[in-house]
């Protein structure tokens, strides 16, 4: 025990010391005090030193803190004052309940607010008593109503009953009908025998075709009657249409028209009635042409003319292309008179005076004689070609039968 204390007094000694030392107090060796050392600095607000602990200097460190620290009117602003406590701009407090007073609290229905206990019931009320307070949303009752939505069935589809029905002008649902059935309303299905029956076509009934013509581009002519007797089909010069055209024979004319009696021209001018068939032309075409008049004179001074007409519009360049010559005989078939010829002359051009033209000056009366006609016609527009002919004596000329006029179809010749 003794040693004990012994050791703990010595430990006691040496604190003490060492703390002596640290404070500058004394700088003997271990266990004797060194010699007094200058004394330690006070410390201030700007220097280190020591304190004293009575804190009762000017100049002591902690008197002044505390003096400063009492003075400042927030020292600690990382915290709330006690004055701010359920203040403007504050915190607010708690009752007794550990809540905080419903005064202060901001109440009212708005969105910057606190609804009441008794606001919300009045705001739930509002909300049911509403027609439609979710107008984003599909009412149940709307649900297999008009303009409202389809449901659905246990097999997650919509009912038929709810889709519209197919019509030849709108869309919708159909049955499928059944191979052959042919009752109102059905979809053939692909499978149908009907649509892979192998027999031979039934005949066209033609009696549904009741007006109108079936043009060219559909198997048809365009054409709504028949041609002359031994005309034949084909494509006009314009290859534009389909027309009806006499043939010619085999090196024989286009068409030929022949006077099947006489007849008298006195001096108004008369057209010849070769047989009084038209002889028809057809449009865009171009034809020769070769006559010959047969006639005997009325009396023995009556002198003729002629001209060539053609009731359809020329080419277009009728004047170099439609013309004809003719010339007379002096008395006899066989002799034509040089005196009797006669220069070219357009096709509808102005009939020459009788005077000027062909005849059998002082031959005796009732002798035969001919006249020759021959030339080219172009014309524009379908038409009719025909002789006319005047006489300078009222029974001056009378046309015999057997005249007649040939035409041949050079369209693709020349």
């Amino acid at each position: 025990m003794d040693n004990l204390n012994s050791r703990y007094r010595q430990k006691l000694i040496d604190d003490i010391l060492a703390r002596v030392r640290r404070l500058g107090l004394g700088g003997g060796g271990a266990g004797v005090p060194g010699p007094p050392g200058p004394p330690a600095p006070t410390a201030t607000t700007a220097v280190k030193g020591i304190s004293r602990v009575d804190h009762n200097s000017a100049g002591d460190p902690v008197a002044l803190t505390a003096a400063g620290h009492g003075a400042d009117a927030d020292p600690h602003v990382g915290y709330q004052k006690e004055s701010e406590k359920a203040a403007a701009s504050g915190y607010a407090s708690l009752d007794g309940t550990t809540k905080v007073p419903l005064a202060q609290l901001p109440t009212g229905t708005t969105a910057a607010t606190v609804a009441l206990g008794n606001a919300a019931a009045g705001l739930i009320t509002t909300h049911e008593a509403a027609a439609d307070p979710h107008i984003g949303y599909q009412k149940e009752s709307e649900r297999g109503a008009a303009s409202g939505y389809a449901p659905l069935d246990s097999g997650i589809l919509v009912p038929v009953a709810y889709l519209p029905a197919a019509t030849t002008t709108a869309k919708g649902v159909v049955e499928l009908a059944t191979s052959a059935e042919i009752t109102a309303g059905l979809a053939v299905q692909a499978s149908d025998t009907r649509l892979s029956d192998a027999r031979a076509p039934l005949a066209h009934d033609t009696s549904l075709i009741t007006t109108g013509t079936l043009g060219f581009a559909r198997g048809g002519t365009g054409l709504a009657a028949l041609g002359a007797a031994l005309q034949v089909l084909r494509t006009n010069a314009g290859i534009t249409a389909m027309e009806w055209a006499t043939p010619a024979a085999a090196g024989g004319p286009y068409a030929t028209r022949k006077q099947t009696a006489d007849q008298v021209i006195g001096t108004g001018a008369a057209a010849l009635t070769l047989g009084g068939v038209a002889l028809a032309l057809a449009a865009a075409s171009k034809y020769r042409f070769q006559g010959q008049v047969l006639y005997e004179n009325g009396t023995t001074t009556a002198r003729h003319s002629l001209r060539i007409t053609y009731s359809g519009t020329l080419g277009a360049v009728a004047t170099h292309e439609s013309y004809f010559k003719a010339h007379g005989t002096a008395g006899a078939p066989a002799a034509f008179a040089a005196t009797y010829l006669c220069l070219s002359r357009y096709v509808n051009g102005v009939i020459i005076a009788a005077a000027a033209g062909f005849g059998n000056i002082g031959a005796t009366a009732g002798i035969p004689a001919s006249i020759e006609i021959f030339g080219f016609i172009f014309t524009g527009t379908a038409g009719n070609l025909g002789i006319e002919m005047i006489s300078s004596a009222v029974g001056g000329l009378n046309v015999q039968a057997g005249s007649r006029i040939d035409v041949w179809d050079v369209t693709n010749d020349i």
